[in-house]
């Protein structure tokens, strides 16, 4: 891709586009721009804006404070937990960690990470993603496709195991992977 990032390069007072304006400025599917999301770091002071919806930042590791394509922007994965923040959806913010991990913007680890970092009591968002965070241990890989997520819901629903991504092949002669085995 084109999009250039660097992170770790915060001053202190800087504000950056989070939540849902973050996710599409990362090409996140299903979220848009507009109403356009900014954080900044807290310093006591909540001005109004009629511009943007201002989100204040407490605790947030400045290695997810950088930006994009020279937009002050939040990290991957700082947005998935915005985003479970701002809409309380488990399904949206599950669709929104999965994205990101297909689209190889950060791995579980690094959620699992920021998780013991941000869960603090009273931080809005963190049930929702510790509850999805538990089905994605360190290593997990998400669907890659629309059918397969679906594949996996009806699984899921009617109480179907099945492994999933499983290599076919032996040490010395890798075959295949596929999505599903039972």
């Amino acid at each position: 891709g084109g999009r250039q990032s660097l992170y770790g390069i915060t001053k202190r007072g800087d504000a950056y586009l989070s939540h849902t304006s973050a996710a599409w400025l990362w090409g996140i599917p299903g979220f848009d721009l507009e109403p356009i999301h900014v954080a900044r770091r807290y310093e006591g002071t909540r001005r109004p804006s009629r511009l943007a919806r201002i989100h204040n930042l407490r605790g947030v590791p400045d290695a997810h404070l950088g930006e994009v394509d020279g937009i002050p922007v939040a990290s991957p994965v700082l947005t998935c937990f915005q985003v479970a923040a701002a809409t309380a959806s488990r399904a949206r913010t599950e669709r929104a960690v999965d994205n990101v991990l297909v689209m190889g913007l950060a791995r579980t680890s690094t959620f699992h990470s920021l998780l013991r970092t941000l869960a603090e009591r009273g931080r809005n968002g963190i049930r929702i993603m510790r509850s999805i965070l538990e089905e994605r241990p360190p290593g997990y890989r998400p669907p890659e496709s629309g059918n397969e997520t679906r594949f996996q819901v009806l699984c899921d629903r009617y109480g179907i195991r099945l492994r999933r991504q499983v290599e076919i092949g032996d040490d010395d002669h890798f075959v295949t992977r596929v999505d599903f085995q039972d």
